[in-house]
């Protein structure tokens, strides 16, 4: 039997923890909420790197040590996807549906591809992906649109996936940004994160 429950996190800044004044971020914040109710020794990882898109994700977790991680973890926390849709070029509301729309497919293929790595390692560990929210403080009818629908895929993709979870933040954020996010107003702030940690608590528990 396991003595340690492993957490890792992969993805982008928001995996990282950017913005969280107290440096915790999500795993951390995660285990001091389990920690209580687990005998296990429980070790945090986070090899989540700021700025990176899935492309980037899709080629990190092909590493043979990162592949140990993944295989070793009892939970892994995902973060990815932000960096890909805040990319998207366009020039007027035409050429962002087209760029949109290749930019998600691009995406979910390297989701998919992220997610089988995964498998391919460990067919026992829960995996929680972190869902985008709108740092807008604007509320804009077409990008709230392409966020909802972004968010929409993702968790298509996850439901193809034994053990996979999707955690909400764009309903959680909504009506709260100031609170939530941190003073670049991009990356959530430390109630932000708690936030977030809370519902993944809520449902991986």
């Amino acid at each position: 039997m396991k003595k340690d429950f492993n957490i890792l996190v992969i993805g982008d800044s928001i995996g990282f923890g950017i913005g969280d004044t107290n440096n915790r971020g999500i795993g951390l914040r995660y285990k001091e909420l389990i920690k209580d109710n687990n005998s296990k020794k429980i070790i945090v990882t986070n090899i989540s790197v700021p700025g990176h898109e899935s492309k980037d994700l899709a080629l990190l977790i092909k590493d043979k040590e990162n592949i140990s991680k993944i295989s070793s973890a009892d939970l892994i926390i995902i973060s990815i996807g932000g960096n890909d849709l805040n990319r998207t070029e366009y020039k007027d509301n035409s050429s962002l549906e087209l760029n949109y729309t290749k930019t998600l497919e691009t995406y979910k293929n390297n989701l998919v591809s992220v997610l089988n790595k995964i498998r391919s390692a460990n067919l026992n560990a829960q995996i929680a992906m972190i869902g985008l929210y709108n740092p807008s403080m604007k509320e804009n009818l077409i990008e709230t649109r392409l966020i909802l629908n972004w968010n929409y895929q993702t968790r298509l993709i996850l439901n193809e996936y034994n053990k996979a979870f999707y955690i909400a933040s764009y309903e959680k954020f909504q009506n709260h940004l100031e609170e939530y996010l941190s003073e670049d107003m991009f990356h959530p702030s430390s109630k932000g994160y708690e936030v977030i940690t809370k519902e993944l608590y809520e449902i991986i528990l």
